[in-house]
């Protein structure tokens, strides 16, 4: 992609690290992680504790449902409004949501989202320094015959939270 510019307005915090899978069922009861116990990757991640393993499923609706209990918790007014809400299992699968905005939590925006990962780098990754010095869990191709072959490397699942180095802002 092309670096462009984005003007971030306001002020805003962000969490260390993604949720965990703890934390996600302490506020809502469920777990809908794939790699998790009874996720349908629960193979690939056999005979490991998972509850400190980030969320990695559940729906774009279900996140601004957890922010909205977190903030009732915290005492502050849910950022989000949602209604007419549909579920799939433990899972909201639609839902008319309108944005309260306000003090309570929220998702970042893209923007947020980036500044904060990049943490002032401007590489494609924060992680990355020199040449395939990898200081995170992502999915990249490596050559394996220089110019004719390349295979997928990574992990190939997700693992415990602050497994590797925050960025230069500790995030």
């Amino acid at each position: 992609e092309h670096r462009h510019k984005v003007r971030i307005r306001n002020a805003f915090l962000m969490g260390a690290c993604e949720v965990t899978q703890d934390e996600y069922h302490q506020v809502m009861r469920t777990r809908p992680s794939w790699f998790g116990a009874e996720g349908k990757g629960h193979a690939k991640v056999a005979g490991k504790s998972t509850g400190e393993f980030p969320v990695d499923s559940g729906s774009w609706f279900d996140a601004r449902e957890l922010w909205n209990r977190l903030s009732e918790l915290d005492g502050r007014p849910p950022y989000y409004r949602l209604q007419s809400i549909k579920r799939q299992g433990n899972s909201m699968v639609s839902a008319e949501v309108e944005v309260r905005g306000g003090l309570g939590y929220r998702l970042p925006t893209e923007g947020e989202w980036e500044f904060a990962c990049r943490a002032g780098s401007m590489g494609p990754y924060h992680a990355v320094t020199g040449k395939s010095k990898l200081r995170g869990n992502f999915q990249y191709r490596q050559a394996v015959v220089y110019g004719t072959q390349t295979k997928i490397a990574g992990l190939g699942r997700s693992t415990r939270v602050r497994s590797y180095a925050p960025n230069s802002w500790g995030l």
